[in-house]
């Protein structure tokens, strides 16, 4: 195995167990610092008129999107297999499955599934499309 292989395994390894602490853990999102922090922002945005559409639900549902990108690129860098997809997938349902039913303090949700999943295929969407540009346009 080359040393890139190494370091991607590596930081898929990492980045994978980043996100389950972040998901599986008992704390309650937008109950910490950050939560009253993003609300903090939001009712100071709104005051002045704006973003009235944005709540903590719709920033949530885009920070799920942004968390899952890395983990997609990563595991496409690694796993060299269109299977990939069904296996981020089923993470981001594992996740969402043991936060309905082992944590009390957490709400396993399908919109959750859903911006975990399209953070996922986004991630691995960039991967395949950058393979694919390097093999139609090769480096002189």
């Amino acid at each position: 195995m080359n040393t890139r292989r190494v370091i991607q395994t590596a930081a898929l390894a990492g980045y994978t167990a980043f996100v389950l602490v972040v998901t599986l853990t008992p704390r309650m999102p937008g109950t910490g610092l950050v939560g009253r922090l993003v609300n903090g922002v939001l009712d100071a945005l709104h005051a002045q008129g704006l973003f009235l559409a944005v709540d903590y639900n719709v920033v949530e549902f885009i920070a799920n999107i942004g968390m899952f990108v890395p983990l997609g690129v990563l595991a496409a860098l690694v796993v060299r297999s269109r299977w990939i997809i069904v296996a981020g997938t089923a993470l981001s349902g594992f996740i969402e499955l043991y936060q309905a039913n082992i944590l009390p303090t957490r709400v396993g949700e399908w919109r959750d599934v859903l911006s975990n999943s399209l953070g996922f295929l986004l991630g691995v969407a960039v991967v395949w499309m950058v393979s694919l540009r390097k093999r139609l346009i090769p480096d002189d």
